[in-house]
């Protein structure tokens, strides 16, 4: 069709996606790369992504719980400050704003399922490798 104009949302994320691959950059930024297409979609990109993309530097700014799952490090921006660092399993058992993000739980609901884990007011362990950062670039530094 003339310039994709009959392509539904996903169909051109889907290939913009593709074109971005295909050119296989050393470094890839990709801003929610799921956000138009189904969950099962969702899971063949995820899975893809991280294969073609392996031994690349690729940056995802995601909550899909399915491309988080696929990243090697994850990193938490709360107000322009990064606030934890880890991988995506790790992160959904001890940070609880990571948590609500992924899980999109309203703070009604992380407040109960803490209480129900012992957790109450206790500040969330911090990753005992990574030290608390303040700036994407001290990352960059680390990475």
């Amino acid at each position: 069709t003339e310039r994709g104009r009959s392509l539904s949302g996903g169909q051109r994320q889907r290939l913009a996606l593709a074109r971005s691959l295909v050119t296989d950059p050393e470094a890839l930024v990709l801003d929610e790369p799921t956000s138009a297409v189904d969950s099962h979609t969702e899971a063949r990109v995820a899975a893809g992504i991280a294969k073609l993309r392996q031994g690349r530097t690729t940056v995802a700014f995601a909550s899909s719980p399915l491309l988080l799952d696929a990243a090697d490090r994850v990193v938490l921006v709360h107000e322009g400050t990064v606030v934890a660092v880890g991988n995506h399993r790790d992160l959904l058992r001890t940070e609880p704003r990571y948590r609500a993000v992924v899980t999109r739980e309203t703070d009604d609901d992380a407040a109960a399922a803490d209480t129900a884990n012992g957790v109450g007011d206790v500040p969330a362990p911090k990753s005992d490798d990574v030290p608390a950062m303040k700036s994407i670039e001290e990352i960059e530094e680390r990475a």
